[in-house]
């Protein structure tokens, strides 16, 4: 029969008859396992802080010694864990009582449970506090609590007390003078002294219900910066910081000192600074004298009032007059604008605008009664800013405008006008000289010109323009990519036209096609087309129609019509579209020419056939009788020819020629042939087939041989060959 084990501590019961001869470690080891759980003190060291659902298990293994059946059990670690730890009994359903020390460094605190984790059900141990707790072994809902949580002791002696919360009842502290100093969590009793030893601590005075804290003393003494403080907030404060006295109000809402007769007066008694009555006037004093009072209707003020500003409320008027005469001045609200009105009985009713510096006035602005308006200069005597109401124009410099704007200073240096950004640019318009005018941008910026908010040209800082472009690198550097309109207006390059509807040249390039182009064109004109006409001298020297003729010195009427001679080094093609060419070629010229037909412009002539050609230093013409095929046809060749002549004497040296034979062979073969050639020699016999034999040694020798016989009939073809060639004439 197996063993069985205790539920709480694991104490091994051997089955009946089991474990013979084994008894006695069995029960040692029982009785150890007894001893750790009534008297076992441990020290837990954990490696990690574990979580709520993956915990650090404190074990109570059954029938053998684990740190969970300690009665004492320490926590501590090897270095600041991090988080709060978690430590869980197992088995959930062992029953348990042990004393807990949470030795935990950085002032971490310990969760126990046992079951399945339930805040509810778990028990925390502060850092630094020893706790007796009871595992209750209630499998998965197991719960932890203190077992001194109701603990009601007879008497506890001790010489020091930190109560932490709850309620003491029937206590007397200080009997007999034995105790002088008593501290009730973080408020401290000492003699006459309650402090609280929390860093800035609050003590807290809270009677109950309506109750009220009663101070018997006819004195609340607070110390310098030692404040009065009202509201949740610290809304309201009443203090002295040692130099001065104040009442602060940093809440909602207003600061109300209610009292049916107000006064402020002198600390001392006897002068006032304000008085204040219910259902009357409020009088304001300086130096004990009455300034300002209110009344019924308004205020009534001794004295002069220098003011900073003035409002007049429910359209009031103010009105100035000087102490004779009917001239004055109003200021008075007019619906929602406020009007300033000068007037006077004698008609001119202006208005000046001048400052006083050492008793000396200086006029500012003038507004004539007739609307126009002056600014001065310095001086209050030149009026460099002009209105001129009855022309509507403004002036600067003049009083005579011409235009709605006229802007007159002296030429050159900084005068002009001037437009310049927060970014620093700068922007002039300026008289150089009597007859010049600069529009002008500061050094190293660009001129822009644009419409439609778009730049459209700039001159940049060393002068070039660019149109289409921002970065022009030549003197004019124009931007417009795309083909000459075939017809109509012309919508890109550059035009350049007498006037609107009229003739125009237009250059542009096409990047697409990769070529630049110079066109002419009508602009403004829906299908007009114009010749483009080149000129040196204001003279026509060359034109292009607009049906792409080119015409030099006349106008043309074909693809290339020259009024003039045309010189070139060379000319291609076959020339078979060419016509009127008459001027190279007189009419009845005659040329040959290697093909059937004649050109276009010549005539074929039939005169001359079958003909030989016969080059002459004379006159030209024709002759003989033979037709050129049947004279160098087949021809028949008859009678003898006579044959002699010698062959010249010569002497070769040795080093000429080296030994060698000389063959000759006589005789000719043929039934037709009367006569051989012989070789003669020194005896005068004639002998066919000898050699000539020579050792080669440097001595002269002659050579003599005669010809001499007949050639006989024979035939001999002789078809030369030839290319027909035909005679044309010139129309």
């Amino acid at each position: 029969m197996a063993s069985t084990y205790t539920v709480n501590i694991g104490i091994e019961k051997p089955g009946t008859g089991d474990q013979s001869g084994t008894w006695g470690v069995t029960t040692n080891t029982n009785f150890d396992i007894i001893d750790q759980a009534t008297n076992g003190v441990a020290t837990v060291t954990l490696a990690a802080a574990g979580t709520s659902g993956s915990p650090n298990t404190l074990l109570i293994n059954n029938g053998a010694l684990s740190d969970g059946r300690n009665r004492f059990i320490e926590f501590n670690d090897g270095a600041d864990l991090g988080a709060t730890a978690y430590v869980q009994l197992d088995p959930n359903d062992a029953e348990k009582i042990v004393h807990i020390r949470n030795s935990l460094s950085a002032s971490r605190s310990l969760i126990l449970f046992q079951g399945t984790y339930n805040a509810s059900n778990d028990f925390e141990v502060p850092n630094g506090a020893d706790v007796l707790v009871k595992f209750d072994g209630g499998g998965a809902g197991a719960t932890v609590t203190d077992v001194n949580v109701n603990l009601t002791p007879t008497k506890i002696t001790t010489s020091n007390a930190d109560i932490n919360g709850g309620t003491i009842d029937g206590v007397t502290l200080g009997t007999n003078s034995a105790v002088t100093e008593a501290q009730v969590d973080n408020i401290n009793i000492n003699g006459n002294t309650i402090s609280s030893t929390d860093t800035n601590g609050d003590i807290n005075l809270a009677p109950n219900g309506t109750g009220v804290v009663a101070l018997s003393s006819t004195d609340l003494t607070f110390g310098d910066n030692d404040k009065a403080i009202f509201g949740a907030g610290s809304d309201l404060q009443i203090y002295h910081d040692g130099s001065n006295s104040y009442i602060q109000d940093d809440g909602t809402g207003n600061l109300r000192i209610r009292a049916t007769d107000l006064t402020l007066e002198k600390n001392a008694g006897g002068e006032y600074y304000l008085q204040a009555t219910a259902d009357g006037a409020v009088r304001l004093y300086y130096d004990g004298n009455q300034k300002l009072v209110t009344t019924a209707t308004g205020v009534d003020v001794t004295g002069t009032v220098t003011a900073d500003g003035l409002t007049v409320d429910n359209a009031g008027v103010i009105r100035l007059n000087p102490s004779s005469g009917d001239d004055f001045l109003t200021i008075q609200q007019g619906g929602s604008q406020a009007v300033i009105t000068a007037d006077s009985t004698a008609g001119a009713g202006n208005l000046v605008f001048r400052t006083t510096s050492a008793g000396s006035d200086t006029d500012i602005m003038f507004l004539s009664n007739n609307g126009d308006i002056s600014f001065y200069d310095s001086t209050g005597v030149t009026q460099g800013f002009y209105w001129d109401a009855s022309t509507q124009r403004l002036g600067l410099g003049t009083t005579s405008p011409s235009n709605a704007l006229t802007l007159n200073s002296a030429a050159g240096g900084a005068s002009g006008l001037r437009i310049t950004s927060t970014e620093g640019s700068g922007f002039r318009i300026r008289a150089e000289s009597a007859t010049t005018t600069m529009l002008n941008v500061d050094s190293g910026e660009s001129m822009l010109f644009g419409a439609g908010g778009t730049e459209r040209m700039r001159i940049d800082s060393v002068g070039n323009v660019g149109i289409g472009t921002d970065s022009p690198t030549t003197k004019v550097e124009v931007f417009s990519n795309g083909p000459p309109a075939a017809s109509g207006n012309m919508n890109t390059g550059v035009a350049v036209a007498s006037a609107a509807g009229s003739f125009a040249i237009n250059i542009g390039a096409d990047a697409t096609a990769g070529y630049t182009w110079l066109n002419s064109a009508y602009i403004n004109a829906s299908s007009i087309a114009s010749p483009m006409v080149f000129m040196t001298g204001a003279a026509e020297r060359m034109r292009i129609d607009s049906s792409g003729n080119v015409g030099i010195g006349k106008t043309p009427s074909t693809a290339l019509d020259v009024n003039g001679t045309v010189t070139a080094t060379a000319f291609v093609g076959d020339g078979s579209g060419l016509t009127g060419l008459g001027g190279g070629f007189t009419s009845g010229t005659l040329m040959l020419f290697q093909q059937t037909a004649a050109p276009t412009g010549w005539t074929k002539q039939t005169t001359h056939n079958d003909k030989a050609l016969r080059v002459v230093s004379g006159t030209a013409g024709s002759g003989g009788s033979t037709a050129f095929t049947t004279a160098l046809g087949t021809p028949a060749v008859s009678g003898s020819v006579s044959l002699s002549g010698n062959i010249s004497n010569t002497t070769l040296s040795t080093a000429q020629i080296p030994s060698h034979n000389h063959g000759f062979t006589e005789g000719v073969s043929g039934n037709n042939v009367a006569a051989a050639m012989r070789k003669q020699n020194t005896a005068g016999d004639q002998t066919n087939n000898q050699k000539i034999l020579s050792a080669g040694g440097g001595g002269s020798h002659n050579h003599g041989h005669n010809f001499s016989g007949s050639l006989s009939s024979a035939t001999t073809a002789i078809n030369v060959q030839y290319v027909d060639l035909i005679i044309a004439s010139k129309d």
